[in-house]
């Protein structure tokens, strides 16, 4: 057989549809292409398909390896791609492949004869990435025909398969020969990055060797790029050791006076971020004449990037007398993000190094010691402070487990077993913060303050607890000798003072009890002047009173000697010592106290004294011609004494101030009043050591409330001495007032008309249940209806509307029309008394979530009142005894974990169940659970209506079984 003829054939663009003949069995082949999951599998795929949409009788495909086609696979008859393999058909169509079929992309028609009968095939090229990947070779024999359009078909079927195989075909290199060296660089670099990351210089030299080495190349330099300077810099710089042997220094490129060509190069290639061969005759003279002098043709410069962020520029040259080659560029620009990834990495790890370097150095440079446990409990930090103070080496700590260094540590301090068992709770509870005192006994008598809380991440997981240890020894040294020096001076003052009170007071004697003094007449001048010096010497007494308590407190040596005392004889008591002093002022003081409320456990004369104080407090700061009133109720196992008046206030943003030592409202009032601001810093230092709470409730030219409560001597007496209920009714019209009350006071509840119509006089009420009567939507009754739910004091209040329907109401409260019936209204009321509606308190610090979530609650009926911290929460749940609360776990000052502790350690609080709020999915929740009753659930954020009422009902409902089951 010999060649008769070789055509390249027009082919016409292909206006193939659906309609037309070929072109649904056209679609399903090219389907199919995509869908192939293998380079093999789409040959196979072409092979067969082109075989049945052309109709030939057979159907071979050749892969081009190097400059051989070797057989693939085929499709009909065999005989004939069995004679090409070793016939001269193969040899010349190898030749027209070489020459022309890369360029072409385009199937060629050739003609033979075969055994003197007719034979035509066709030559379908595929090249992808500009190279020769396969050919597939057709062949028709009579009564077979080549279909006119074949052309056409196999440029669509080509076009298709091109792109199916550089899918799966990897984008690097073209010979299995640079595959091998590419291996070869990559698992140099690798090792280089693992064995030199800790060191950038002795690292960028190790990347050089191999490059040089394996590429066959001469010299080559590292240059590192800089951002904030947008340059690069030499780095490193390396001639291969067989070229250096031969006498010449490559690396003379690199430094001066060449250096600046060179930098000018790598300079372009960064910009450009592709890689550059230079310098052309006419430009840099003098590096191309080095280049001459070297016999080096070109110099290479690649850039090296990482994620698209450039770290530095790689330039080599090759072996004198030869040039750069594009397969030796080709294996450049595929090792070179391995290169920049490899230094970008043992960069990070510097700057990582560093900054822990830095970090230990503070942490060591710090005062206090300071430990850290991981979530496994065993010591991964330990500062220099921490082994002054324990006498213990880093070997001796660092690594431990937990048993080990509660060994070591409990042996040092002077009450092991206490540390032990104190850190062992913090410990088990994930979000604890806490601080207590230690004394330790070696290697150094010490007493040290000790703050632990958990180590988080950015996503709230516990990574550790750490542990500070301050050194207070001489701050309480210090400590004690002020208030032992307060505490003489004090008492060597108020001998003296005592004196001269009791000579003025004889001189003087008492005119408001018609009793004249020892002076007899005096003159008016000498009578002022005197009564003044009396005056300031009271004043000097109470304050020199006031700094011995002070020291007492924080010296800890409060006595109190507890008692049973009735409430009213404490109120009266404290009545009878200020009402001298109202008496001034023109300020009336009344009692609102039972004399059947059970006995509260204190000790007299402190429980009096708060009471006075708070008294002259109010005294002070109301207008003359007001009142003071002095009332108690019962809260679960206490009594709560309130001190009202209807003076001119305190700003929300003074209140929590007050309580602090030394602090007074900066204002015209306090300073004609004067005083040390002691009085409620003292009595809040009382109440808490009695095991009660203060608090404050008030509003601007509206007066202030200060509450605060003491124990119950005897808490199983409280149900034979339950104070009545207070039922609270706002009705307009006199009639109707009148007539709802003796509806109301027929159950045996105490009921009290509200007739100014403001929060504040609703909550100084203390009303267990409000019943409001609504003429109509625009009445003041309608207004306060809105108001007592914005107000803190009356957020959480029960309350009975009457109203007509088309006036709105809120959710959360009770609604009766107003024609119903008095005695249906007070059994209404009965039950709400009887049967309160839950309440649940929402405690999240952010101000957008709390009040959404509060009116998602009430929007179901249900009471809520907010907490924007954990110190208000703490207040609210003991006063208000929620039946569910939702608890944030991340807040400032005092966490979620840190309220529930203290609510547990409550005797009113501890059985309150709690939901806890989380950001994400806390990891130890079974063992917080376990270690936690309270705890009910966790709702993550952020919360459905749904899951949300759905969580609390699926709360209250369990305590309600729980409770039944109790009782029965």
């Amino acid at each position: 057989m010999s060649p008769t003829q070789l055509d390249r054939p027009h082919v016409p663009p292909p206006p193939h549809s659906l309609a037309d003949e070929g072109a649904v069995p056209l679609l399903r082949l090219t389907r199919q292409i995509y869908r192939a999951a293998s380079t093999t599998e789409v040959l196979h795929t072409l092979t067969a398909g082109c075989s049945a949409l052309l109709g030939c009788t057979w159907a071979v495909m050749y892969q081009a390896q190097g400059d051989q086609l070797v057989y693939t696979v085929s499709s009909g008859s065999a005989v004939f791609p069995e004679r090409m393999t070793g016939g001269t058909e193969l040899a010349e169509l190898k030749i027209c492949l070489a020459g022309e079929a890369a360029s072409a992309k385009l199937p060629w028609l050739r003609q033979a004869h075969d055994d003197d009968r007719p034979l035509e095939y066709g030559l379908i090229p595929f090249v992808v990435r500009e190279r020769l990947y396969s050919v597939l070779i057709v062949g028709w024999k009579p009564p077979q025909t080549v279909p006119p359009d074949w052309p056409v078909l196999m440029a669509e079927v080509g076009d298709d398969a091109v792109q199916a195989l550089m899918h799966w075909l990897p984008d690097t290199l073209d010979h299995q020969a640079d595959d091998d060296q590419v291996l070869a660089l990559v698992n140099a670099i690798t090792d280089v990055g693992l064995l030199y990351s800790s060191v950038l210089d002795q690292l960028l030299q190790k990347l050089i060797r191999p490059l040089l080495e394996i590429l066959d190349l001469s010299g080559g330099a590292i240059l590192l790029y800089d951002d904030e300077y947008k340059a690069v810099q030499v780095a490193a710089v390396q001639n291969r050791r067989s070229i250096e042997q031969m006498g010449t220094q490559v690396d003379v490129l690199w430094h001066e006076p060449l250096v600046v060509h060179t930098l000018g190069l790598a300079i372009q290639t960064a910009h450009s971020g592709a890689f550059m061969l230079g310098p052309e005759q006419g430009d840099a003279p003098a590096l191309y004449a080095a280049l001459e002098r070297l016999n080096i043709a070109k110099l290479v410069s690649v850039p090296l990037l990482a994620g698209g962020w450039l770290t530095g520029v790689f330039q080599a040259t090759a072996i004198p007398g030869t040039t750069i080659t594009p397969r030796q560029i080709r294996i450049l620009q595929v090792v070179a993000r391995q290169i920049a990834v490899t230094i970008e990495n043992a960069r990070l790890f510097a700057q990582t190094r560093a900054e822990q370097e830095r970090t230990r150095a503070v942490v060591d440079a710090t005062n206090d010691a300071i430990l850290m446990l991981d979530e496994r409990w065993r010591l991964m930090l330990v500062n220099r402070r921490a082994r002054f103070f324990f006498g213990l080496s880093e070997h001796e700590l660092l690594g431990r487990d937990y048993e080990q260094l509660q060994a070591a540590l409990a042996r040092i301090f002077e009450n092991g077993d206490r540390f032990a068992s104190w850190i062992t709770a913090q410990l088990r509870s994930p979000g604890a913060r806490a601080v207590a005192e230690f004394r330790l006994i070696q290697p150094e008598a010490r007493l040290l303050q000790c703050f632990t809380a958990p180590v988080m991440d950015v996503h709230e997981r516990v990574l550790g607890r750490i542990l500070v240890f301050r050194d207070i020894t001489r701050e309480r040294e210090v400590e004690r000798m002020k208030n032992d020096f307060v505490a003489t001076v004090s008492h060597e003052l108020r001998t003296p003072l005592t004196s001269i009170q009791g000579a003025l007071q004889l001189i003087l004697g008492q005119p408001q009890q018609g009793r004249t003094g020892i002076g007899g007449d005096l003159p008016p001048r000498a009578t002022a002047l005197l009564s003044i010096s009396l005056s300031n010497t009271e004043r000097l007494i109470r304050l020199i009173s006031d700094m011995l308590d002070v020291a007492r407190i924080e010296q800890g040596r409060i006595q109190l000697q507890r008692a049973a005392h009735p409430p009213f004889d404490l109120g009266e008591s404290a009545a009878d010592e200020v009402r001298a002093f109202a008496d001034t002022r023109a300020i009336e003081v009344e009692l609102d106290l039972l004399q059947d409320l059970p006995d509260v456990y204190a000790d007299r004369d402190r429980a009096v004294q708060i009471l006075v104080n708070l008294l002259s407090n109010a005294i002070k700061f109301s207008p003359q011609g007001q009142q003071v009133l002095l009332s108690a109720r019962h809260e679960g196992k206490m009594i709560a004494f309130t001190v009202r008046d209807w003076g001119r206030g305190i700003a929300a943003e003074d209140q929590h101030r007050l309580f602090q030592k030394f602090q007074q409202i900066d204002n015209s009032t306090t300073r004609d009043t004067g005083g040390t601001g002691l009085g409620l810093s003292i009595c809040k230092a009382l109440v808490e050591e009695h095991g009660g709470r203060i608090w404050l409730i008030s509003t601007p030219q509206e007066g202030s409330s200060f509450s605060f409560t003491l124990p119950l001597a005897d808490p199983s007496a409280l149900a034979a001495h339950l104070r009545p209920v207070v039922v609270g009714l706002i009705a307009t019209d006199e009639d109707r007032r009148t007539i709802l009350r003796a509806a109301l006071e027929a159950t045996g509840r105490t009921v009290q008309p509200i007739l100014r119509l403001t929060p504040t006089e609703v909550a100084r009420v203390g009303a267990a249940l409000v019943v409001i009567d609504v003429g109509s939507a625009q009445s003041p009754e309608a207004e306060l209806l809105n108001n007592l739910r914005s107000d803190p004091a009356t957020q959480a209040l029960g309350v009975l509307v009457l109203a007509d329907p088309q006036v709105v109401t809120p959710h959360d409260v009770v609604k009766l029309a107003r024609t119903t019936t008095p005695s249906a209204i007070a059994v209404q009321a009965q039950e709400l008394l009887e049967h309160p509606q839950p309440l649940v308190l929402v405690v999240d610090d952010d101000q957008h979530v709390r009040p959404v979530l509060v009116r998602l609650i009430r929007r179901h009926g249900l009471r809520a009142l907010g907490a924007a911290d954990g110190f208000q929460a703490l207040e609210l749940a003991a006063k208000q005894q929620p039946n569910v609360i939702l608890l944030d776990i991340k807040m400032p000052e005092l966490n979620g974990y840190e309220v529930l502790q203290r609510l547990a350690q409550n005797p009113l609080t501890e059985t309150l169940p709690v939901i806890f709020l989380t950001g994400n999915d806390p990891a130890d929740r079974s063992e917080l659970q376990s270690n936690a009753p309270q705890v009910a659930g966790y709702l993550e954020k952020p919360i459905t209506a749904e899951r949300l009422i759905g969580a609390i009902m699926h709360v209250i409902k369990r305590n309600e079984r729980d409770d039944g089951s109790a009782s029965a």
